[in-house]
């Protein structure tokens, strides 16, 4: 599962590790392998693993060469193995066998944020640019990994669950009506609502930049239907062939998935 937390708080928040920590420890049980943080002047980033993929190696937060680029990610890429062929032909040097994480690393610093158009699989992630002074926060197309965001005064709080925004210390408990309602007529909140006030969930497919005291957010990709006229015998190969695909996939691990 993991859990990933973090807060960009560009110098304002002289205790930003601490809490972090903090935000950690509350979502432990996603991650009761491992725990991994890192910080600079503007940001502090945490992590907590459940070994899945590169059990030795794979701890995060996660460098490139030379430290100027910081991942924490939940989640799974699967076809990471053709992205670190294809990275490593063009020249990046990567330091673990086979971490999925590392292809988010190292196809950061190759492509920016059209990284995400090459991902295959379910994800949330923060990048912090050291160079840039950038922060990176995504989210995979049908948000199948959870990652909420509440903004204040001095900068983000982001974190795999609600419970860890609140940990931090900085975001006030409050109940959002409007999203409490919603719940409980939809049986879900839509549109990065929250039933806390000013915590928002990362809508699915979507980028989160932040630099230099602006935020952007944009879909990177929205669901589309092509229709085809087709037999019934060609859609059944098709669907087949789809759906093994996906499996053969989603079950390579480096620990019993069955």
């Amino acid at each position: 599962m993991c859990g990933i937390a973090g807060i960009l708080h560009w110098g304002h928040t002289t205790d930003a590790t601490k809490r972090v920590k903090a935000m950690a420890d509350s979502i432990a049980h996603r991650g009761p392998d491992a725990e991994g943080f890192w910080s600079d002047a503007s940001v502090a980033l945490g992590f907590r693993r459940l070994s899945i993929v590169d059990l030795a190696t794979g701890d995060q937060p996660m460098p490139n060469e030379d430290g100027t680029i910081q991942v924490v990610f939940n989640g799974e890429i699967y076809n990471h193995v053709e992205l670190r062929r294809e990275l490593v032909a063009r020249g990046h040097i990567f330091r673990t066998d086979h971490s999925d994480t590392e292809t988010i690393v190292h196809g950061y610093e190759e492509w920016g944020p059209q990284l995400l158009d090459r991902l295959n699989g379910m994800f949330a992630f923060a990048i912090w640019d050291v160079k840039n002074r950038r922060l990176t926060l995504a989210r995979d197309r049908l948000g199948i990994k959870p990652l909420y965001i509440a903004e204040q005064h001095a900068g983000i709080v982001f974190a795999s669950e609600i419970r860890a925004l609140h940990a931090s210390g900085l975001i006030e408990k409050r109940p959002n009506p409007a999203g409490i309602f919603e719940y409980f007529q939809q049986q879900n909140v839509w549109q990065g609502r929250s039933m806390f006030a000013g915590v928002k969930h990362l809508a699915p497919g979507t980028l989160h930049t932040s630099e230099a005291g602006k935020t952007t957010e944009v879909r990177y990709w929205s669901m589309r239907f092509e229709r085809q006229a087709i037999s019934l015998e060609e859609a059944s190969r098709a669907l087949r062939g789809t759906l093994g695909a996906a499996i053969e996939r989603q079950v390579m691990a480096d620990v019993p998935v069955m």
